[in-house]
């Protein structure tokens, strides 16, 4: 009899288990449409550079010509940097 109830209880388990797994796929795989209007406002960018930190090299780079802060602060003037190898970089 021991035996017959845990068939029964399994079978319970196993019928409830593909119900909720059915429902849970049929509730993912429907597609969720977003309709709406966003709005952009139109701005700018003021970018100013205070300072320029030491060049920090990676691989062979080699830094040839610092480069410096032009007089408006806001670009940065020429400045010369060897690569040798691939993966080489240079960081300020």
């Amino acid at each position: 009899m021991n035996k017959d109830r845990k068939l029964v209880f399994g079978v319970l388990a196993l019928l409830v288990g593909i119900v909720v797994v059915s429902i849970s796929y049929a509730a993912f795989t429907q597609n969720l449409n977003i309709n709406g209007t966003g709005n952009v406002q139109a701005t700018s960018w003021s970018v100013h550079f205070a300072n320029l930190s030491n060049a920090v090299t990676n691989g062979t780079a080699v830094e040839r010509t610092a480069p410096t802060i032009k007089t408006g602060r806001t670009d940065i003037g020429d400045y010369a940097v060897d690569f040798y190898t691939p993966g080489d970089s240079i960081t300020y």
